[in-house]
């Protein structure tokens, strides 16, 4: 039989297969699991209080028509979002001229990012946070979700953009 491994990348491949069951491994597979819980129950807590189906957090882009919504948006613009992500992944995901896409990739990032922060802005809002509470939704949301989530903050749609979109 034909080894197509040197005896270098064999040695790696062994000890890639051996870390999985180190412990350092394990502790923070277990750390991202409890944050992922946490953000996922947090999210879905948020979602209840704004009176919307709290399993929408679990549904990707549902989720993000859902927290358009919440902020106030078109759910189209949660979609907008989406469809410009999913751009990205696939301008990525091309053959090996990807990066000559790089900058085309970049720019789309930073629209992206800044519509995270328009709809996070106007959730944080109708939860009367500030403005940079919203940005925090965005930057850090393992922290924000849960801060409004299981903390005292009230639903009050204070701006809605959105006319007629169910």
């Amino acid at each position: 039989m034909l080894n197509l491994l040197s005896p270098a990348q064999a040695y790696n491949i062994t000890n890639l297969k051996s870390s999985a069951h180190s412990p350092t491994f394990l502790i923070v597979f277990v750390v991202l699991a409890v944050v992922a819980i946490l953000e996922i129950a947090s999210i879905w807590k948020v979602y209840k209080k704004a009176d919307q189906r709290g399993w929408a957090a679990i549904v990707p882009i549902y989720s993000s028509w859902v927290q358009a919504k919440i902020g106030g948006k078109s759910g189209w613009l949660g979609l907008l979002v989406v469809a410009i992500a999913t751009s990205i992944t696939l301008i990525g995901a091309s053959p090996a001229d990807s990066t000559k896409y790089a900058p085309i990739a970049a720019i789309l990032w930073v629209i992206v990012f800044l519509l995270y922060v328009y709809i996070f802005v106007g959730v944080a809002r109708n939860f009367g946070k500030t403005k940079w509470f919203g940005l925090l939704l965005v930057i850090l949301p393992f922290i924000a979700f849960p801060i409004i989530g299981f903390g005292p903050a009230k639903y009050k749609a204070l701006e809605s953009d959105s006319k007629n979109d169910s």
